[in-house]
């Protein structure tokens, strides 16, 4: 049986939202920010390295 912990954890790790858009070909990307992936996405972003996974535009929007 799972601990609460582990509970809340995969409870935020399940939780997807609008990560960031795509201002060239308007993708939306969604996800769970609190996951591993939404954290090194929010990480490239800060650092001006994040593109579009569709078009590979740079210019994308990142929902808070």
């Amino acid at each position: 049986m799972p601990t609460p912990t582990q509970e809340d954890n995969a409870t935020q790790e399940s939780e997807e939202k609008p990560l960031f858009s795509c201002s060239e070909c308007e993708l939306e990307f969604t996800g769970s920010p609190e996951s591993e992936q939404g954290k090194l996405l929010e990480n490239l972003y800060q650092n001006d390295a994040l593109t579009c996974p569709e078009c590979g535009g740079i210019q994308v929007r990142w929902f808070d």
